[in-house]
């Protein structure tokens, strides 16, 4: 063979290997990352859900940490009271919580909710021990025996979980997708209106239409309280817009009068989509609600909207309140509410019951005075002749508001609510103080027999916080009375 056609076959066949070896590499590299790829994605877990491992503590095998979950049942409010009370009871008791996967589906659309999800192998694999809820919290509940406990029931009670407001407005905090969605929607029903306020209006009918008469003995909404409603709203603002949602958006056209323009029927009427609803009424100013957590759910997300002061209120209750300042740097106000009036001839006689007394009084605000460098008190009720005569004003650091009548009662309550804590004494006056102020709440405790009739339509725990101070009244004049 001539020497210059073998030099070309050698160097094809060099050619040819190089290309084959690479091309073997490339298919090898491919494999490998598919391989590892595949890997990965089974290792992974799906958005919001943990895969178990029992080196994680964190992780959702049955170690020693124990697991706390929730039955998944109901429609999105329920969801939405299974998730919140599952939360604080299991951080009360000491338990990492998780969510069924049911659950996750259900909220992690709409919200930022943040406890890990059980995969249903898990779910299936652990001994529960199922304990039934009723609708408020008891005392029982913060002391919850089980390491493996699912939580049944439907609650919704803002009792289980209003200590941890914050914590759960942040769970319940939508996605921007979301709320883009919701406000885009809402700006889309301003027109030329300036003033606008918007009122979300949740009807609910379906399955409540025969239910609430046949088995509960009770009612759904009417034409005539929708009626009223709308028209406390229509008188108090000036431009309000009302953004219905329902399952029974027919009954709902054919029963709200929408002639003024200011109505607009939303969603498809039959709540398909509940999450987009309520993202609908949640970014409302106020809220019309019938029957149903759903509408619980809408309201308590925005309650505090609804009691907020008209300006000149606030600018005069701030100024009396720097007005009392004088050379304090460091001042701590304290509200204090004595009612007295009818109640001090009223609780002993019909009620089984005390109103606070100058010890009481003295106990919390020595409580104030001993973890705060520089408290004023200031001091309404109806009857402050009375609180001059007991409440020991020598130190220069209690004041005396208004007449002593309570003739306007709203300057004093907004007085009240506008100073950093809340001494109270009986009744809802003072209550609600105590809710919009924020700070900590001293109250009277036990101030009734265990036989008052007063009981039966007052519960403490379902009215008083729980991360309120109670201190208990003194019920000897009452036992005297009794046994002496």
């Amino acid at each position: 063979m001539p020497p210059l056609l073998l030099g070309a076959m050698k160097s094809l066949i060099s050619w040819v290997s190089v290309r084959q070896v690479l091309l073997i590499f490339l298919y090898l590299l491919t494999i490998l990352g598919i391989t590892f790829f595949l890997q990965l994605q089974s290792q992974s877990p799906h958005q919001g859900q943990r895969i178990p491992s029992p080196s994680d503590p964190q992780q959702l095998s049955p170690t020693d940490q124990g697991i706390w979950t929730v039955n998944s049942a109901g429609r999105l409010g329920n969801q939405m009271g299974e998730y919140a009370t599952l939360y604080a009871l299991a951080k009360i008791n000491g338990y990492q919580a998780y969510i069924l996967p049911e659950m996750h589906q259900q909220l992690a659309p709409f919200f930022r909710i943040t406890l890990p999800v059980l995969s249903s192998d898990v779910v299936q694999n652990i001994p529960w021990k199922d304990y039934e809820l009723h609708d408020w919290m008891s005392e029982e509940y913060r002391h919850i025996e089980g390491k493996y406990v699912r939580l049944t029931g439907y609650p919704c009670s803002w009792t289980f979980y209003h200590h941890l407001r914050q914590e759960i407005l942040q769970e319940f905090s939508f996605h921007d997708q979301v709320k883009e969605e919701a406000n885009r929607y809402l700006a889309g029903l301003r027109g030329q209106h300036q003033n606008v306020t918007y009122v979300g209006i949740h009807v609910r009918r379906g399955d409540y239409v025969q239910v609430m008469p046949q088995v509960w003995k009770g009612v759904v909404a009417d034409k005539a309280y929708l009626e009223k409603a709308m028209g406390y709203f229509r008188a108090k603002y000036q431009e309000p817009i009302f953004v219905v949602t329902s399952n029974g958006m027919e009954w709902c056209r054919e029963n709200i009068d929408a002639s003024r323009g200011d109505v607009y029927f939303s969603g498809d009427g039959k709540e398909s989509s509940p999450g987009r609803d309520f993202a609908l009424l949640a970014h409302c100013n106020h809220t019309i609600m019938t029957i149903g957590t759903f509408g619980i759910w809408a309201g308590y997300l925005e309650i505090l909207q609804e009691f907020s002061f008209h300006d000149h209120i606030k600018e005069e209750a701030n100024r009396y309140l720097a007005g009392l300042r004088g050379q304090r740097r460091n001042v701590t106000y304290v509200g204090v509410h004595v009612r007295r009036g009818d109640y001090v001839q009223e609780m002993p006689m019909f009620w089984k019951g005390v109103v606070a007394d100058k010890a009481y009084l003295e106990k919390a605000i020595g409580y104030f005075r001993a973890k705060y460098q520089e408290p004023v008190f200031v001091v309404t009720s109806n009857g402050m002749e009375w609180c001059r005569e007991n409440i020991d004003a020598s130190r220069g650091d209690v004041y005396f508001s208004g007449d002593g009548k309570e003739s306007s009662p709203g300057r004093d309550f907004a007085l009240l609510a506008h100073c950093n804590h809340t001494i109270m004494t009986i009744g809802t006056f003072g209550i609600w103080v105590g809710y919009l102020v924020g700070g900590e709440t001293i109250y009277l405790a036990n101030y009734m027999l265990p036989d008052s009739p007063f009981l039966k339509i007052f519960k403490p725990e379902a009215a008083f916080l729980p991360e309120w101070i109670g201190i208990n009244a003194d019920l000897s004049p009452l036992w005297r009375g009794r046994f002496g």
